[in-house]
């Protein structure tokens, strides 16, 4: 998801130029993150579409996006292209931008602030927590090593098992039947 990008379905993206595979790419649309809504984003596209965005401030001024929206669009990473890191993003984000003290001020500097970059494992907790899935990362990266100690088995290692043998699993439930059967399963 990006805000120079996206809109507001997701869409199909033609191959890169002298990339060499012809298959087209799909670019995740702002639907996904969890607390935007379509009004909001059909504002950052019209927004983008008269001009790129420079900068946060002008991001948020010409779509007139609210506090939550920028934050939310933060968590999701979809300011990456204006602000390559997670931390770094929310941080701007987060900064009081209307009324009381800072009223008329420019608080938002461009220059680097020295946050240490995001941890991967809260970069992924981000990611699906406000878009549902990750490009980057998967959950069971992070407990692999773990796993592994205990005696639990990946999936690719279950071909060379001999039959009836018992074995630990572990693995992300990515789909859950509600209400459950006419059983109760």
């Amino acid at each position: 998801v990006s805000i120079v990008a996206s809109r507001w379905d997701s869409t199909l993206e033609p191959p890169s130029p002298g990339h060499r595979s012809p298959r087209r790419a799909m670019r995740l649309g702002l639907r996904l993150v969890k607390g935007m809504g379509e009004d909001t984003a059909v504002s950052i596209v019209n927004a983008r579409d008269r001009a790129h965005f420079t900068s946060l401030q002008d991001l948020v001024h010409r779509a007139s996006l609210k506090k939550n929206e920028i934050e939310a669009l933060a968590e999701a990473g979809a300011l990456t292209p204006l602000i390559p890191e997670r931390r770094d993003a929310l941080f701007r984000a987060r900064a009081p931008r209307e009324g009381g003290l800072f009223e008329g001020m420019s608080i938002e500097s461009e220059e680097d602030v020295g946050l240490r970059p995001m941890p991967a494992l809260q970069q992924l907790a981000l990611d699906y927590g406000r878009v549902g899935l990750s490009l980057h990362d998967h959950p069971m990266k992070h407990l692999r090593e773990e796993l592994r100690r205990r005696g639990v088995r990946r999936a690719e290692e279950l071909r060379s098992l001999h039959d009836g043998s018992t074995v630990r699993v572990a693995g992300l439930v990515i789909g859950r039947q509600r209400p459950g059967t006419a059983k109760g399963i």
